[in-house]
Order: structure tokens, then C-alpha cells, then sequence
């Protein structure tokens, strides 16, 4: 991945929350914003900027 940031859906069940397969990315915040509002209208999204050669966490976003 060389993209700026990178989100993944969170998905939840009744053991709790899981790791989703949908995945975005994207070199500019708001595209990936763009790009999440036109893949999903529910749920929440947690979206990572990368910092060096790692992703740290950078907001939850919901579309």
C-alpha cells in the first residue's frame, strides 16, 4: 500500500467487532471520504493515515 490513507468497514456480531474485507484507499482525505460515501450509506468506517512506513488510526468516519 502506498497510499496516504486507507479505510476499512466495521463490521460487528454478537462476539463483537471483526475485521471487514471492504476496504478503500486513497492519497487525499477527501476523496477517500468520496469514495466510502458512494460504496456504503450505513455503518462506520475507520480510517488510517499513514505515518512513516505504518498506518495509525485517524478518525471514524461515518457516510
Amino acid at each position: 500500500m502506498d497510499e496516504n490513507y486507507v479505510a476499512y468497514k466495521l463490521e460487528a456480531d454478537e462476539v463483537g467487532l471483526k475485521h471487514s474485507s471492504e476496504r478503500v484507499t486513497s492519497n487525499d482525505i477527501n476523496e477517500i471520504r468520496q469514495k466510502i460515501d458512494q460504496k456504503s450509506k450505513k455503518g462506520s468506517w475507520v480510517i488510517f493515515k499513514k505515518n512513516g512506513n505504518q498506518y495509525e488510526p485517524f478518525e471514524v468516519y461515518k457516510p
